[in-house]
């Protein structure tokens, strides 16, 4: 088998870009090797913003206790609903939120933004209270996908936050932009 990329015919699916999907193949694998030897099955993840739950549906395929998905817009939100449905990984709990509409009082081990939505943390305005929102809800680790090279911001965010290392675990190319995934730890 050389491939198993096959579309979905309908029309809310017509949109999702193929490299989007084909990246994900590598971090995904990337994912499995980081979180090979450690115990998934006892962990919690967060998936801020979490457009179509990819994200959340690798951890749901690893065997994660419990899985949130987030993601603020209605449409994505209805359509992660109904591929979650489709492949088999509706036992994540999904809201209608964005990061602000978090309780603080929720401890995730795994907090996830690797999406378009992510915000540039090294200002100091609204970014910089995600950044703390983020640092206050997870125990252990923080997955967050940016432009390769962006050492500014993973700067600012192991000075700001109690993240004490950071670990780049793919590199991905996505409508012609090199991105790179990375894990911090605490």
């Amino acid at each position: 088998i050389e491939s198993t990329y096959s579309p979905i015919y309908h029309p809310a699916f017509f949109n999702i870009d193929y490299s989007v999907e084909k990246g994900g193949i590598l971090t995904t694998s990337a994912l499995y090797q980081f979180f090979g030897g450690k115990a998934v099955t006892a962990m919690s993840v967060l998936d801020v913003n979490s457009n179509l739950s990819y994200f959340a549906q690798i951890f749901t395929r690893m065997g994660a206790a419990k899985i949130v998905s987030t993601e603020p817009r209605k449409e994505l939100f209805d359509l992660a609903r109904l591929l979650n449905q489709l492949h088999y990984t509706d036992n994540i709990e999904m809201r209608n939120d964005n990061i602000e509409q978090l309780d603080v009082q929720d401890s995730y081990d795994v907090i996830i933004m690797a999406n378009d939505l992510w915000p540039v943390f090294y200002t100091e305005d609204a970014e910089n209270q995600s950044l703390q929102k983020i640092d206050s809800l997870s125990s252990k680790y923080f997955i967050c996908r940016s432009f390769v090279g962006h050492d500014e911001g993973r700067r600012y965010i192991l000075a700001n936050s109690n993240f004490t290392s950071y670990d780049r675990i793919n590199i991905e190319m996505i409508k012609g932009k090199l991105f790179e995934v990375g894990v911090y730890k605490k």
